[in-house]
């Protein structure tokens, strides 16, 4: 709210005292930006797959930022004549005026992927009966920076700066504050990598998305084909999902990220290493009992032969403990893959396809009295074949 503030204050200026343009250029460029946030709010739920996406927000932090600083690059295109102002016609007759037009569009439609995502995180994780307060809080807090940005904006312009200017200590602002936001809440980033690589890297559908608990722990086991299936499962799934991993894996430098803010849960055979066995079960009965989504891979290993491998006994053992519902998966469409062993070890072949066809099949929720490894096993086996 701070940042579109700023712009919707600076409009008049930049129009008439950068770009000589008349009252039509200011208009157009407020309904540039209504244009562009609706525009951005609509391909929110494109690339979010209609449900909360988190994954988004940094790439519209980061599109703000990057074509704020472009307008402050573009700086005057043109001399300006206060006493004779441009108008539209004028103003799309020159390259510039289209590049700065399109950069605004731009700017606004990034705007509406940082935002709407935020929104909806604040009505979807909040307690109904403090959802009220909050968005209160929230709509508070929002007049406090529109008010403390259009202080900024008359100290800014008495020091002598334009609006070219002020328009790069936004994009300097912008920047700073969103490594603040993405250091002190890591879930943001953390989505986006799983975002990048389960939509740009695949292409992910998503079958019986409504089965899944919306809220409450609650348990996901799933076949393991490749490296990825977390990531793939992550990505799939809308709750955020706290996986179960073998501890020579989740040890990796790119995983390490996620376990240090516990989405990883190490684990080891009590025979291998018993007090990592032990933490586990304690880090996987407390996310339970907070209501979080813990995710497991039964099979204990990945397959070698693209065929599922017998489902090991921990799942029995979690839920002795705490009673949750289990949800099987079924992943579908990675054996072959460059992260699964088919041809020989992952990762050290050369990759044969991008932007393959994966789908994730999601079961209906087994109650935790009727859940066994065999049945479970079942359950998963019933879903390869309704998914084929």
């Amino acid at each position: 709210w701070s940042f579109g503030t700023a712009f919707l204050s600076l409009f008049p200026t930049y129009a008439k005292d950068v770009l000589g343009g008349g009252e039509g250029v200011a208009t157009l460029f407020l309904a540039l930006f209504s244009v562009g946030i609706a525009v951005g709010s609509m391909l929110t739920e494109k690339l979010s797959r209609h449900r909360l996406e988190l994954g988004v927000v940094p790439i519209g932090a980061a599109g703000m930022s990057v074509f704020c600083a472009v307008l402050f690059f573009i700086g005057q295109p043109w001399a300006a004549d206060p006493t004779d102002l441009i108008g539209l016609g004028t103003f799309f007759s020159r390259p510039a005026g289209w590049f700065i037009t399109a950069t605004l569009l731009i700017i606004s439609g990034f705007g509406g992927l940082y935002i709407v995502p935020l929104y909806t995180l604040i009505q979807q994780r909040s307690a109904p009966e403090e959802r009220g307060r909050i968005v209160a809080g929230n709509n508070i807090v929002n007049a406090l920076c529109m008010v403390g940005m259009s202080l900024l904006l008359m100290v800014l312009q008495q020091l002598g700066m334009n609006a070219p200017q002020i328009f790069g200590l936004l994009a300097v602002l912008n920047a700073i504050a969103a490594v603040y936001i993405f250091t002190q809440v890591p879930e943001f980033m953390i989505r986006f990598v799983v975002w990048m690589v389960s939509v740009v890297m695949y292409r992910v559908h998503v079958e019986g998305i409504e089965d899944l608990p919306k809220e409450g722990g609650c348990v996901v086991a799933s076949n393991h084909v490749s490296y990825i299936d977390w990531i793939i499962l992550g990505g799939a799934i809308p709750r955020p999902v706290h996986f179960v991993m073998d501890v020579s894996f989740a040890h990796l430098p790119v995983v390490r990220r996620f376990a240090k803010q516990e989405f990883v849960i190490p684990i080891a055979s009590p025979k291998r290493d018993q007090i990592t066995y032990d933490q586990a079960f304690v880090s996987i009965r407390k996310k339970l009992r907070e209501g979080w989504t813990v995710g497991i891979f039964p099979e204990g290993r990945l397959t070698e032969d693209g065929e599922m491998d017998d489902f090991r006994h921990g799942i029995e053992k979690i839920l002795e403990r705490d009673p949750v519902p289990v949800i099987p998966v079924h992943l579908d469409g990675l054996w072959g893959s460059w992260f699964s062993r088919k041809d020989g070890p992952a990762m050290q072949k050369r990759p044969r396809r991008f932007w393959a066809p994966v789908t994730v099949t999601i079961g209906q929720p087994i109650a935790a009295d009727q859940v066994t490894a065999d049945g479970l096993f079942q359950a998963v086996s019933e879903l390869a074949s309704s998914s084929r």
